[in-house]
């Protein structure tokens, strides 16, 4: 079984279910089902922005350093 979740289900009510799903020879299954309010999914919302920002700007970094040094 794979570890990463090439499916995402969201449901927005008071509480956020959250469900990542795994595509296998019979169809989609779930992976992992996470429930939060929606206060939590906002703010992970921005921090995984900010987390791949920050590793875009890193891979930009090195590429340029790569490039330089060649």
């Amino acid at each position: 079984m794979s570890l990463y979740a090439n499916g995402l289900n969201i449901q927005m009510n008071e509480v956020v279910h959250l469900t990542f799903m795994e595509q296998t020879q019979t169809g989609n299954e779930a992976v992992c089902r996470v429930a939060v309010n929606y206060d939590i999914l906002k703010q992970m919302h921005e921090v995984l922005g900010q987390a791949i920002a920050q590793r875009e700007a890193n891979l930009h970094q090195v590429k340029s350093d790569i490039s330089k040094a060649n």
